[in-house]
């Protein structure tokens, strides 16, 4: 997944409200997740050892319904959080505080539109 300014309003606005991260987010886009494990996105972690490993997204959701996409993007970085922070449950963390973390950083249908244009984006902002 390519970096995007969005997902460092994600990560900035994850970090001020919950610490900082152990471990850099390490996503990827999957093609039909859904249709193999009937889940929008998964993180999988050790358990015993509280280690977040990897974050899929389905790759149909991310690319047809952008927004649906960064809700499940947002709630598996906190999910990511929830595993490094020893939450006992960190899906129902995450589901909890996803909102909050919707409202912090503040998306805009700039951030929506440059996410598919990664050298305009590079363009205007640098990054």
């Amino acid at each position: 997944m390519p970096e995007s300014l969005y997902s460092q309003k994600i990560v900035d606005a994850i970090e001020t409200l919950h610490g900082t991260y152990t471990r850099k987010p390490n996503m990827k886009v999957t093609p039909n997740l859904y249709k193999t494990f009937g889940c929008w996105g998964q993180t999988t972690y050790l358990r015993e050892a509280h280690t977040p490993v990897l974050i899929e997204i389905d790759q149909d959701l991310f690319q047809n319904n952008q927004r649906e996409g960064l809700t499940t993007v947002v709630h598996e970085m906190l999910e990511w959080r929830g595993i490094e922070r020893n939450e006992q449950f960190p899906h129902l963390w995450a589901e909890q505080n996803q909102d909050s973390i919707l409202s912090v950083a503040a998306l805009t249908p700039m951030d929506y539109f440059l996410q598919n244009h990664p050298f305009l984006s590079q363009l205007l902002r640098g990054y």
